[in-house]
This record gives structure tokens, sequence and C-alpha cells, in this order.
């Protein structure tokens, strides 16, 4: 599993956080996905074989929500590098 931190832009409420999470959770490969307004980003866990970090950026967009970068986490939590 990765861990994918994307940093959403637009959401301004529950149903927004929601909505972002539902998205991302569709998509085939994704373990889950954890959605904070007060930091603007959703935390995915995914299976890279079925899905790209590409792909979930997408689907955040799609949904009508910017991105302001992403960061891939090492299992542990850490930052592994920017995207």
């Amino acid at each position: 599993m990765q861990i994918e931190v994307i940093n959403v832009i637009a959401m301004h409420s529950p149903g927004c956080g929601s909505r972002v999470s539902r998205v991302l959770r569709a998509i085939h490969g994704v373990d889950a996905a954890r959605v904070s307004l007060e930091r603007a980003e959703a935390v995915v866990e995914f299976d890279e074989a079925l899905c790209s970090p590409e792909q979930l950026r997408w689907a955040v967009q799609a949904a009508g929500y910017g991105i302001e970068g992403a960061r891939r986490l090492s299992p542990r939590g850490r930052a592994a590098a920017d995207a």
C-alpha cells in the first residue's frame, strides 16, 4: 500500500469532505480515504498496482475541487517525496 496526501482547494463544508472521500473510495485500488477540512487535505491509501496518484488527483478535480500539491508518505507516515 502507498499513501498519498493531496492538498485540496475549495472544500468549505462537511459535505465537500464527504464528496471528496466518496469519489476517492470509488476508485479501484483505493483502500481508504480520510479527508480533513481543517487541513484541507485528503489522505489516501491505495495499491499502486491498481491505480496511480494521477488518477487520485484527477478524481478530486473531476469532482469540482482544486489541487494545491500532493506528497507521498512512506508506510510509516514520513514524507517520501513531494509531487
